[in-house]
């Protein structure tokens, strides 16, 4: 680094803080909290960016001493109600368990047909069914149905048949309308 370049960058620095004609002014100037020194450049006197470490109070002051910060008395900013010892302290609200009314078997409609739930749907809502040997997709499935691998379901519709239904024991076969 070349001594003009150090010219320049202290000129730089220079021409941007304040300028004080003492190092007592300059010091008064900030309250007493930095210290100051004489500029190269200039020859005036600019502050430092260290603090002056805190000087003791003198004891003639008229001022009186402030209190601490440990000493104050916080007792208002506290909570006013008063913490439930353990005994009478309750848990989590209770969980009211709505009950589905029975779900009645649906009878068959000749066009339906049986199918096998291979994967339950994903985040297409589609599931992944064994129909007649074949693995198909169905269409958007409903929330309600809660479908789950190797679930028995109702299908209708081709290529991507539509879940009808959920099969139950006394929905098993279906029977043709004569």
């Amino acid at each position: 680094m070349g001594k003009g370049r150090f010219i320049k960058s202290a000129e730089r620095a220079c021409s941007s803080k304040a300028k004080y004609d003492s190092a007592e002014e300059a010091e008064t100037a900030s309250e007493r909290r930095y210290g100051s020194y004489r500029c190269p450049v200039c020859h005036h006197f600019h502050l430092t960016s260290r603090a002056i470490p805190a000087r003791p109070a003198p004891s003639n002051s008229s001022e009186p001493a402030r209190p601490k910060l440990a000493e104050l008395d916080w007792s208002a900013l506290q909570n006013p109600r008063a913490k439930r010892p353990p005994s009478q302290r309750t848990g989590p609200e209770p969980v009211v368990v709505v009950e589905t009314a029975p779900k009645i078997p649906v009878e068959p409609k000749s066009d339906w047909r049986a199918a096998v739930v291979l994967r339950a749907p994903g985040k297409d809502h589609r599931a992944l069914l064994n129909l007649d040997g074949r693995m198909v997709k169905s269409t958007r499935c409903d929330r309600e149905l809660r479908l789950v691998m190797g679930q028995a379901v109702w299908v209708t519709g081709s290529p991507h048949p539509t879940i009808v239904s959920v099969r139950t024991q006394a929905s098993e076969s279906p029977e043709p309308d004569s």
